[in-house]
C-alpha cells in the first residue's frame, strides 16, 4: 500500500515528541499536536521555522529552551539546511492558492483590493 503524502514528515514531527520525553522533557501529546499543527502552517522543510514551531509549542519553560534546542540540534542535524531529516518538498502551490478569490468570498469589511 502506497504510504500518504506527507505521513513521513508528521512521522518525523511525531517522533521528536518523543525524543524530547525520552531526554525528560515534560512533552505531551497535546503539545505534540500543536508543534505538528504549527509545522504545518509554517515551513516544516525549513529548519528555522520548525525550530521556531518547536520552541513556541513544545516547551513553556525558560529553562527548557536551551534542552529543546540540543535536542532539536540532535534529531533534526545541526548542520542540515533544509531537509532536517525531512523528505524533500516535491510539490508547487496549487494554482488555486496563487489565484485570487471570487468577489463574493471577500469579506464586506476588507479594505478594497486594487
Amino acid at each position: 500500500m502506497a504510504e500518504k503524502p506527507g505521513s513521513a514528515a508528521l512521522e518525523r514531527l511525531v517522533g521528536f515528541g518523543r525524543y524530547l520525553r525520552s531526554r525528560g522533557l515534560p512533552v505531551g501529546t497535546g503539545r505534540v499536536t500543536a508543534f505538528c499543527r504549527a509545522a504545518v502552517v509554517l515551513d516544516p522543510f525549513d529548519a528555522t521555522d520548525l525550530r521556531w514551531a518547536a520552541r513556541a509549542t513544545l516547551v513553556s519553560r525558560h529553562e527548557d529552551f536551551a534542552a529543546l534546542d540540543e535536542a532539536f540540534d540532535a534529531y533534526f542535524g545541526s548542520g542540515a539546511k533544509r531537509s532536517h531529516g525531512l523528505p524533500q518538498r516535491r510539490f508547487h502551490s496549487p494554482a488555486s492558492l496563487t489565484t485570487r478569490p471570487p468577489r463574493a468570498a471577500r469579506s464586506r469589511w476588507a479594505p478594497p483590493r486594487p
